[in-house]
């Protein structure tokens, strides 16, 4: 991970003139630690909800993102959306369905293929909702019979290859399932998914064997292994567990972060690691690498490339911890910045360009704390 950040700024010390080192300690603590800028207005939910979940999606098609936020946890709160007024404010909000849940996670898309973005709800042991979107307002939601289960992760994609939405759901406990979408605003039939019916915590999708369609990776908890689901096209999946990847991992993250052109995965724990699990061109893992040269108790991850330099780079939520960037140095090596001051159960964080400066920004889901966005600054 090379030196740490008050190594470096002692280094700089020695070589620099009288002159410059009075300037550089009168520069702020934070100048060097992030490219992000917080503020008070930029918060939201200020009200310290139990968030779990920040969907970033164009819900009035005005061309900015808003944010649709699953509240709750294990106790009953409203489910709010916010609406961004073109410069990352959220200054406008309503709420989504009449009833107050006990929710975990949002997911946005277009499943009646209408052109704007629907809305999945899934809950604590709880049936699932379909809200169906009409041109930035919600009815009440539809449910899916027998779907009720302590549903930790989701994810929403075409896994049949029908060009329709499917739903994937994992439970803290029981049996993790595929709904098949019908293309007409809800999910018509469901398949059991072979990962372990206690201890999935998240899962991600992307094509990790190259063959063009779309598989799966289940974060487990409980010191298990988290596992590949390999699809075979029609949205059958054979399992097969990450070999070295025994821990306590809440959320799981698959891109090119070596730059190779091979699929990679990255899980955080509560443990204090984050895990790089570098692919092969045949569709195989190496062992995990552990990539943090501090102690990051990650409940919460996302990646995209914040400094604009061409790769991935890992955003961590913490249990109880400040907040962190991990910057891709392109080789496999991350620089590990703090991006909060303080700490917070950050159960989640998005990312997306909420004032369309063709930047990332930063959205992190706080339990009990206000939800926070950080505005990317990067070479302004």
């Amino acid at each position: 991970m090379g030196h740490s950040l008050e190594a470096r700024i002692l280094k700089i010390l020695k070589i620099l003139p009288i002159s410059q080192i009075v300037l550089f300690l009168w520069l702020p603590a934070n100048c060097f630690a992030t490219d992000f800028r917080s503020h008070p207005f930029l918060e939201f939910d200020i009200e310290g909800r139990l968030s779990a979940h920040s969907e970033l999606v164009d819900i009035d098609r005005d061309g900015d993102l808003d944010i649709v936020v699953a509240n709750g946890r294990h106790w009953p709160q409203a489910n709010m959306i916010y609406l961004n007024d073109g410069r990352g404010r959220m200054i406008e909000s309503f709420r989504l369905g009449a009833k107050n849940k006990a929710s975990y996670i949002v997911r946005s898309g277009d499943l009646d293929g209408d052109g704007d973005s629907d809305l999945v709800v899934i809950g604590d042991n709880l049936p699932i909702e379909v809200y169906k979107n009409n041109d930035g307002s919600f009815d009440e939601p539809k449910y899916l019979l027998k779907s009720r289960s302590y549903a930790r992760g989701a994810v929403l994609t075409d896994l049949n290859g029908d060009k329709k939405v499917d739903l994937v759901v994992v439970p803290r406990r029981g049996k993790s399932r595929l709904y098949f979408g019908n293309g007409i605003g809800s999910f018509s039939d469901s398949n059991e998914l072979p990962i372990p019916v206690v201890g999935a915590t998240g899962v991600v999708a992307g094509d990790i064997d190259y063959d063009g369609d779309v598989d799966l990776v289940a974060a487990l908890r409980d010191d298990q292994s988290s596992v590949l689901l390999i699809n075979d096209g029609k949205g059958s999946f054979v399992s097969k567990p990450l070999l070295g990847s025994e821990g306590d991992h809440r959320q799981a993250l698959i891109g090119e972060f070596t730059n190779d052109d091979y699929q990679d995965i990255i899980l955080g724990d509560l443990n204090g690691n984050i895990k790089l699990i570098v692919g092969t061109p045949n569709g195989s893992f190496k062992q995990p690498i552990i990539i943090n040269d501090k102690a990051l108790f990650a409940r919460s991850l996302a990646s995209g490339d914040l400094d604009d330099d061409g790769d991935l780079d890992v955003v961590v939520g913490g249990d109880e911890q400040t907040n962190f960037a991990l910057y891709n140095l392109g080789n496999g090596k991350f620089r590990l910045v703090e991006l909060t001051t303080e700490a917070n159960d950050t159960y989640g964080v998005s990312l997306g360009d909420l004032n369309n400066d063709g930047l990332l920004d930063i959205v992190f889901s706080n339990s009990e704390s206000s939800n926070v966005i950080l505005l990317n600054r990067k070479n302004k």
